[in-house]
């Protein structure tokens, strides 16, 4: 299935999309995200606080997206292997508006 549905090159391109997208939040909002990182679909962002990361959690599950807390202040972006540019690009849209208020 993994293969057949081409479900690796779609986690590989939406991962990409989605680290880029994040690399660009992280150089407009340096005073609170401190790292970007992942493989695939599966990406952490590492904020200045614990609290930061609680907080991020909660305004993008209020706005439909659901992040994990992970660590001690990061959050975790993991996605299916099945979502979309769409999709990756709406979650991206919500994680800037989280940040544009916690800033």
């Amino acid at each position: 299935m993994i293969q057949s549905e081409g479900l690796l090159d779609n986690a590989s391109a939406q991962g990409s999309f989605l680290l880029d997208g994040l690399r660009e939040l992280w150089r407009a909002h340096p005073e609170t995200i401190t790292d970007v990182r992942g493989v695939g679909l599966m990406i952490g962002i590492e904020l200045r606080t614990p609290e930061l990361a609680e907080l991020v959690q909660l305004r993008a599950f209020e706005r439909g997206l659901l992040v994990l807390e992970c660590g001690e202040s990061s959050i975790r972006v993991s996605p299916p292997l099945v979502i979309t540019r769409d999709q990756a690009a709406a979650a991206l849209k919500i994680l800037a508006e989280v940040f544009g208020a916690v800033a």
